[in-house]
């Protein structure tokens, strides 16, 4: 039995636990040494493993499976205790240093203005060369995202000739054709729930920015932008409403990510695109002194006091939530701290 096969068995009979191997290994030999691939051969060769379990799991081929010790398999996703990835799809586009990768995620039912703001958003990136969006294959955001992108992967919770969401089961094929299917998971294997947060931090270990559009309070999508704080990348919010629905987005601005109110801004977090000059709320407009007159006033009010879009006034309050100088009450009502 050879190496691969071996250590697909040994993944398998774990439960797809490759945390588990990996601390195995790395008690045994160095494995971070490339030096020491026939090391690992000799490690992996004495251990008892029987094919059996391939049956199981309905598995005849190697041919779509990466393992953690082949060259191009990237070191960002041993980092994240990922060893063992199937895949559908071009797996060049992991290593392609001239693609801009973009995590998009965000709420299975998004509201209105977001679905809006999704499309205007993926519009907007894809007049851009060499962007590639990532995201899960859920519906709402997910599914925005990637049907209007060019350049995409799909990181599933499920194995990847298992079709959920069932509706859609024509998006995932076209992106194994075209882009890129991922999971950890043995191709047959239905979703479990635990299976979709914990892919969530492949999603923000292999994106150079994450943007998280909507999400509710302990939402999937904050586990992505909590993932992509821990791991120091770049994390951009939207906040375009004060409804629950962005509860989970205002806890991850607080927590350190980035506030967006505007497809357009995103540009300024681009290496390579045109700065986007953000335009100033008018100087002589004293909001503080507004809240303090009329104390409990909402967003919709204080937006048509200062007559601007409701999105740029909730940017202002927050980022005065953020400094300690209001606080919101209930339902959104806004007094000085």
């Amino acid at each position: 039995m050879n190496i691969k096969l071996k250590i697909l068995c040994l993944y398998l009979k774990n439960n797809f636990n490759f945390f588990k191997i990996k601390k195995i290994i790395e008690n045994s030999i160095d494995i971070k040494n490339e030096k020491n691939k026939d090391e690992l051969e000799k490690f992996v060769e004495k251990l008892d493993i029987s094919e059996e379990i391939l049956a199981k799991y309905k598995i005849e081929s190697l041919e779509n499976i990466k393992f953690f010790f082949e060259e191009d398999f990237p070191n960002i996703l041993y980092q994240n205790n990922a060893g063992v990835i199937f895949f559908k799809g071009n797996w060049n586009l992991l290593n392609d240093k001239n693609l801009f990768k973009i995590a998009v995620v965000g709420s299975r039912k998004p509201t209105t203005l977001t679905t809006k703001w999704t499309e205007e958003l993926v519009k907007l990136l894809m007049e851009l060369e060499n962007i590639c969006v990532i995201s899960g294959l859920a519906t709402g955001i997910d599914t925005i995202a990637l049907k209007n992108s060019k350049i995409r992967i799909s990181i599933l919770g499920n194995g990847i000739d298992y079709y959920y969401p069932p509706t859609n089961k024509k998006l995932q094929q076209i992106i194994a054709e075209e882009g890129l299917i991922l999971s950890e998971y043995p191709p047959k294997q239905p979703p479990q729930k635990y299976f979709f947060p914990y892919r969530n931090r492949l999603i923000a270990a292999l994106a150079d920015l994450v943007i998280v559009i909507q999400a509710a309070k302990n939402s999937g999508s904050i586990t992505t932008g909590k993932y992509a704080l821990e791991m120091g990348k770049e994390l951009l919010v939207t906040f375009i409403s004060a409804s629950p629905e962005f509860e989970g987005s205002k806890e991850l601005i607080n927590n350190g990510g980035r506030i967006v109110t505007k497809p357009e801004e995103i540009l300024n977090y681009l290496p390579f695109s045109k700065k986007i000059d953000n335009k100033n709320v008018e100087e002589n407009t004293n909001i503080l002194k507004i809240i303090s007159d009329k104390p409990g006033i909402t967003i919709e009010e204080l937006s048509y006091i200062l007559n601007i879009p409701i999105p740029k006034t909730i940017e202002i309050v927050t980022n005065l939530e953020l400094e300690g100088k209001i606080f919101f009450d209930f339902n959104y009502s806004i007094f000085i701290k």
